[in-house]
């Protein structure tokens, strides 16, 4: 492969395996302990190898910022559709009648997660323990869920954002909060959903 050395091959294939399995790349530190190469300037001169021969791209001054020039292979988390829930009835089938790939819902940017910690935000149909979904930036944001520092207090609000007379509105999820006005670039990110897991342990009896 490009004619790596079997020392640039070992570093190549860890950094691809650090990126599948969590979405990033390793530092020089912990391609160091991997490699058992005591001294940053021995990892940097297999990277400078590598991105000389187009392996990968790096940001200065960036202790992670390492990118792979081919594509990694991408996750595959579609699940099958197999029925319905109604109040008339439940239907379930043998065969899957659609499949819901749920990475590519969550679309692209970056996004990180937020655990609720208490019933807050019960009323909002999210309740503890749920995870919200947000993908970072001051993308329109009207009519969504977004997190906002306040104008005036500097304090974070989560709620539903609105136009008010040329400025923004939110109306927070949890109603014992008041409504705050910001301003667009006052936006944190915008919610995109909740994931809810629950235990797979059978509840215990009081």
């Amino acid at each position: 492969m490009h004619g790596l050395t079997q020392q640039q091959q070992t570093v190549y294939n860890f950094i691809r395996q650090q990126m599948i399995a969590r979405g990033y790349g390793p530092t020089v530190r912990e391609i160091g302990q991997h490699m058992e190469i005591k001294s940053p300037n021995g990892v940097m001169c297999h990277l400078r190898a590598l991105e000389k021969k187009g392996m990968i791209r790096r940001s200065a001054n960036k202790s992670r910022a390492i990118e792979l020039t081919e594509p990694l292979p991408r996750p595959d988390w579609a699940l099958a559709v197999n029925g319905t829930i109604s109040r008339a009835e439940i239907r379930v089938s043998q065969q899957a009648l659609h499949s819901v790939d749920l990475l590519a819902s969550l679309g692209t940017g970056d996004q990180f997660l937020l655990e609720v910690s208490d019933d807050s935000l019960n009323s909002a149909g999210i309740q503890c323990g749920d995870l919200m979904i947000l993908r970072k930036g001051q993308q329109p944001a009207t009519g969504k869920i977004i997190l906002a520092t306040t104008a005036v207090t500097g304090a974070v609000a989560l709620g539903h954002c609105h136009a008010h007379n040329g400025r923004l509105l939110v109306q927070p999820l949890d109603t014992h909060q008041a409504p705050a006005i910001i301003n667009p670039q006052d936006i944190i990110a915008v919610a995109t959903g909740v994931l809810r897991l629950w235990n797979s342990s059978p509840p215990t009896n009081s």
